[in-house]
């Protein structure tokens, strides 16, 4: 990724291309295509805790269905033991009841589209993807990117940029209280 720790600091140097706030720019004008028909906007969640690889490049969408409506059921796979939901994930709208894969690991991601990961059928039981801190299914639905620092501007990554996310999170939040709970997460580099 593109950071290096600076020991006489103990501070991470991140490497860019392009300066950081002009990255911000772009990448809120540019969403992944895994938000496929869905109408991303780019808003500011920085009150929310995020976990990751701590790159300063982060772009957070605010999703509604070509349908109009903004409330979806997130829906993941579980293993049986059913501790933690497992990719791909599926927004299934509240109003027109069309399903959106919002992420499958072996084509979203650093690691999906630069090909690390084979294509697999998606293994265990498709479940609702908890929801109960924001007040059950359906909610709002917010999608966080992480992106590496270094690959905006890279020959290498020209025109691929977007798609080239190295952490995803889906956030529910309760349309009537504005309550956020984190509903999945996973690294994708």
């Amino acid at each position: 990724m593109g950071g290096t720790y600076d020991p006489e600091t103990g501070q991470i140097v991140w490497e860019a291309h392009v300066p950081i706030e002009e990255q911000h720019a772009h990448y809120a004008a540019h969403p992944p295509s895994c938000l496929g028909a869905l109408e991303g906007t780019a808003i500011d969640l920085s009150g929310h805790p995020f976990d990751g690889h701590g790159e300063p490049v982060n772009t957070i969408f605010a999703v509604r269905c070509p349908c109009g409506s903004r409330l979806f059921t997130a829906l993941g796979h579980f293993d049986e033991d059913g501790d933690y939901p497992l990719p791909p994930v599926i927004l299934e709208c509240a109003g027109c009841r069309v399903e959106h894969v919002v992420f499958d690991a072996s084509r979203h991601g650093f690691d999906g589209v630069v090909g690390n990961l084979a294509n697999s059928e998606p293994e265990g039981q498709l479940d609702e993807l908890c929801a109960a801190d924001v007040g059950g299914p359906p909610c709002e639905i917010i999608l966080r990117f992480e992106f590496p620092s270094d690959v905006l501007g890279d020959p290498e990554w020209s025109g691929r940029e977007p798609e080239l996310f190295s952490w995803i999170t889906i956030v529910g939040r309760n349309p009537s209280d504005g309550r956020l709970a984190t509903l999945f997460e996973l690294e994708c580099a």
